[in-house]
């Protein structure tokens, strides 16, 4: 429970003490193996770090039975079964990353089936009903399966590429993989960091995200695709892209953090600090819904001690449209780090807010660099802590950049490979690497 409640608490370096003491006593502990193999990524980690922690589960949870063979037609041109595993087809952050791929198939190319691992209401979630509707008979609810009887369903089904969405998070069924239960196995998309799982031949993700020299220390062989995330914009909001920069009606700077509060680190609390006296006047704006914590309010200002209170603002979390609307009211964005934000990234984007990233130790703080870098606007990454700060206070000191961009951003999202083109080249690496293991 401590290990946890300090990974929640934004003090993950305390918590994984906690969960290798857990292990060593109990290895295959059911929630110390991903847990600590997740909380890593909220560190200053090195991937070859994070892959000893992912062997760690590996060994306490690997099928060690015999694995049967696969009786697929290999004929490399026939459309392809991919299955989709995970627990979030439903209205969700990871959903509006692999939402864009999963929901978009063409039939000719590939047939898509959903293992829903977690329980889902599509008459209570319009999201949950759209995926259902996209797989059509091939849904499949396995939230009450064990690892055998899912392994039994996907061969049944002749999957022939299976995909990981979740890995290590809630809904992840990571033992089935090892029991390698189709010919050919991906992660992807929904943890985006890399599974541990040598029975999982590859990661989609690209160079930004996982480096040439690093890629040694991951258990699947990498394969490059326009982008490590894509983007299912919610344009059923009707809410536009463009808006004025609230810095002429302020007559100040409003920077805006709003990703998930365990990525908010002290480091970079304290660059927030260095960032917002090198501008002066300027406020900033968290949102999270553990904001609702006297503790993370505490926390935050004990670390901002230095910045006078009226500077700094706090919301709870809204509706999704209102969370849209929200990010508008900031002149820009401060991503996290060491991990750094996903969904909120594309979202302020898609809002026309730009961003400064810190291009971290491992993907987990790659994703906005990812996504700058396909849009072009690779002058708002950092390369370095101290580098994060000059970044950020350029930007800050760019009034008519700012401005520029609030009128921009949205198209230069849905021209970029991040949403265009990217489902063509998602089925274009499924065609190739299911004609490698037909040729085989």
């Amino acid at each position: 429970a401590l290990a946890m409640l300090y990974a929640a608490a934004g003090r993950p370096e305390e918590s994984i003490p906690l969960y290798e003491a857990i292990l060593a006593k109990e290895p295959a502990h059911p929630l110390a193996g991903p847990n600590i193999a997740f909380v890593s990524t909220l560190t200053d980690s090195t991937p070859e770090q994070l892959l000893a922690y992912r062997k760690l589960w590996y060994n306490a949870h690997r099928y060690t039975g015999e694995k049967k063979p696969h009786n697929n037609d290999k004929n490399p041109d026939r459309p392809i079964k991919v299955g989709y595993v995970g627990g979030d087809f439903k209205r969700h952050s990871a959903a509006m990353i692999f939402g864009s791929v999963v929901l978009s198939h063409k039939r000719a190319n590939v047939i898509p089936y959903l293992y829903s691992s977690l329980a889902v209401d599509p008459a209570a979630d319009t999201v949950t009903k759209q995926f259902m509707e996209a797989a059509g008979p091939n849904w499949r609810d396995i939230t009450t399966l064990n690892d055998e009887a899912v392994e039994e369903l996907v061969r049944k089904d002749e999957i022939d590429i299976l995909v990981d969405l979740a890995a290590h998070t809630n809904g992840g069924r990571l033992a089935v993989f090892t029991r390698k239960p189709a010919p050919v196995q991906v992660t992807a998309w929904g943890f985006a960091h890399g599974s541990g799982v040598p029975e999982i031949d590859f990661f989609f993700a690209d160079p930004i995200a996982v480096r040439e020299e690093e890629r040694q220390f991951y258990a699947e062989k990498i394969i490059d695709l326009p982008c490590i995330v894509s983007y299912a914009p919610p344009g059923e909001y009707n809410i536009k892209g463009k808006s004025a920069l609230p810095f002429f009606q302020n007559d100040y700077i409003t920077f805006g953090s709003m990703a998930r509060y365990e990525k908010m680190s002290n480091a970079c609390l304290a660059a927030i600090v260095e960032i917002m006296k090198r501008v002066p006047g300027s406020k900033i704006h968290f949102k999270a819904h553990a904001l609702r914590r006297p503790y993370a309010i505490r926390r935050i200002m004990d670390a901002m001690k230095e910045i006078d209170k009226s500077r700094i603002m706090f919301s709870i979390s809204t509706s999704h449209p209102d969370h849209l609307q929200c990010m508008q009211s900031c002149d820009m964005m401060l991503d996290t780090y060491p991990h750094g934000g996903g969904v909120v990234t594309l979202e302020a984007l898609w809002m026309s807010v730009p961003i400064c990233t810190l291009n971290g130790t491992q993907a987990s703080c790659r994703t906005a660099s990812s996504v700058l870098t396909a849009m072009g606007r690779t002058d708002w990454i950092a390369k370095t802590k101290e580098e994060y700060v000059e970044v950020a206070v350029r930007m800050a000191s760019d009034i008519p950049m700012l401005n520029k961009a609030r009128k921009t951003l949205r198209d230069e999202l849905l021209a970029s490979p991040v949403i265009r083109g990217y489902m063509d080249a998602t089925e274009t690496v499924y065609r190739k690497i299911w004609q490698e293991y037909c040729s085989k």
